[in-house]
């Protein structure tokens, strides 16, 4: 049967409000045991493999060892949305180092560009998947049906009148997120440029209906997704 709630005001006439509330509540051990136990299961299949080591077993030795690094996975996208802890560093650290490092991928790279791909669900137009590389294209749909090609760019290199997608920021800059946190400002939320002051280079820009000055620094820092 395919689903019809496409909004969050639908969803919200079946599943009572008190029901959501609870299964917004982030248990504490149940992420931190679930990474425990799958690394449990990846180390006892290991050493039972090289004990009673056979070549008919082996395929499904690989299978579910597969299958428990896509466990690993899975936990990682739970720990970007923050669920794996409350507490923010252990939810972090403990995804990175037992869930994403083991797979050679980080997972506060991936949170940019997947909090980005939250900002426009369930919408036709702007689902989209951000791109991997810098300099990757990506085409999408606009209100009139026309493909419109979006590359990630710097702030700075925006002209006036311009939109696009909040996606991150350069490496070493954590007074800039700690800037964006403190102005409410999120990974996927939309700028427009209003107004580029040049002596200084600051820009004036539009961001959840607020006009706000960005400094030069953080134009030089701030990456978004451009659309034309």
């Amino acid at each position: 049967m395919v689903s019809t709630l496409n909004t969050t005001k639908e969803i919200r006439k079946i599943i009572p409000h008190k029901k959501v509330l609870e299964l917004h509540k982030v248990s504490e051990w149940k992420g931190i045991l679930s990474i425990f136990l799958e690394w449990s299961l990846i180390v006892a299949c290991t050493l039972l493999s090289e004990t009673y080591f056979s070549w008919y077993l082996y395929p499904i030795v690989v299978i579910f060892l597969g299958a428990r690094y896509l466990a690993l996975g899975l936990i990682m996208h739970e720990s970007v949305h923050n669920l794996v802890s409350k507490n923010n560093f252990i939810n972090d650290w403990l995804s990175e180092i037992f869930c994403s490092w083991p797979m050679l991928i980080s997972m506060r790279s991936y949170r940019i560009k997947h909090l980005a791909h939250h900002a426009w669900l369930n919408t036709s137009s702007k689902n989209i998947v951000l791109s991997i590389r810098r300099t990757f294209p990506i085409s999408i749909p606009n209100k009139k049906g026309r493909i419109e090609k979006m590359n990630q760019k710097l702030l700075i290199e925006l002209k006036q009148n311009q939109k696009g997608i909040i996606t991150g920021v350069k490496r070493g800059t954590a007074s800039l997120l700690s800037y964006l946190d403190k102005e409410n400002i999120k990974l996927g939320d939309g700028v427009k440029v209003l107004e580029i002051i040049e002596f200084d280079g600051t820009f004036i820009v539009e961001i959840n209906k607020r006009k706000l000055t960005f400094s030069e620094k953080i134009c030089q820092n701030l990456l978004l997704e451009t659309y034309d």
